[in-house]
């Protein structure tokens, strides 16, 4: 049982900022994402922008704070598939930013893009006033969840034989881009060797809410309905969500990321090498209490 009551967790996809000389994570609309693969003005060690940099970029803003944690993100996504009854969540509630090109520099769009914040139902979820595909979603005043840019999502690693470790469930393991000993559970199954939709699912008493998959070979349409790209190394980290240009619906062991502000004990570049290619790193802010 986690020591922890609730979790809240950013509006918006993370920008940075210097307070002073400290370089921190915000939370705001209007802003530029801080991500991994253009310059970001500011950014210290000339640029770069592991998940660790982001866990201590966030923890910069004050005690708790962090990058959104593993559990964190399967509890948000099982909610979802809660109330829309679907695993399809871009036909339900919008694909969100992911038919724009890709291009030079930072190609997504800004925060509260398309009118977005004004557009709000009284739970927090609506759309942009953009084409579908090209403007942004917001669930439950989640912004761009799944679209825009990939999301770091700490507390998980990967090995190319397909053994995944995940931060302890009890709270007591150190949230880092690679897990130390003591930190993590081991799931008991492998994850998918294979690229594609993911068409199954691992069961288990660890694995069982995290949509880990055990088979790839479903649709856009069917299954999970979420792409997977297999590790094809050891200590990979995860990236969720999707960026513009890749039709969204990804679940990648790279680099991406969003902050959460985690009340102690709590409980692009990656470290140790990341799987696939392509970054872009949201932070996003939470909380737990």
């Amino acid at each position: 049982m986690l020591p922890h009551r609730q979790c809240i967790l950013g509006a918006y996809e993370a920008y940075g900022y210097l307070d002073g000389s400290t370089f921190k994570l915000g939370s705001a609309t209007g802003q530029t994402p801080i991500t991994g693969e253009v310059s970001y003005p500011d950014l210290p060690n000339a640029g770069r922008f592991t998940i660790d940099d982001a866990e201590t970029y966030a923890g910069n803003i004050a005690p708790g704070f962090g990058c959104e944690s593993f559990w964190g993100y399967c509890a948000d996504q099982l909610l979802m598939y809660i109330e829309y009854g679907t695993f399809d969540i871009q036909t339900a509630l919008g694909k969100g930013i992911v038919d724009l090109a890709s291009g030079e520099g930072y190609a997504g769009k800004l925060t509260g893009a398309d009118g977005i914040d004004a557009l709000l139902a009284e739970n927090g979820t609506g759309v942009g006033s953009g084409t579908d595909g090209q403007t942004p979603v917001c669930y439950r005043g989640e912004e761009n969840k799944y679209s825009n840019t990939w999301k770091f999502v700490i507390g998980a690693n990967l090995d190319a034989d397909g053994e995944v470790r995940v931060i302890r469930r009890d709270g007591l393991g150190t949230l880092a881009g690679t897990l130390a000993a003591g930190s993590y559970e081991t799931v008991t199954g492998v994850v998918s060797l294979s690229n594609g939709y993911i068409s199954g699912l691992q069961h288990g008493d660890l694995e069982g809410l995290a949509f880990l998959p055990s088979a790839a070979a479903g649709s856009s349409s069917t299954g999970l309905c979420d792409y997977w790209y297999a590790p094809t190394g050891d200590g990979r980290i995860l990236l969720a969500g999707g960026a513009v240009g890749t039709m969204g619906r990804m679940r990648v062991p790279v680099t991406g990321l969003r902050i959460t502000l985690r009340r102690l004990p709590v409980a692009l570049s990656p470290p140790a090498s990341s799987s696939a290619h392509k970054g872009g790193v949201w932070p996003n802010v939470s909380q737990i209490f």
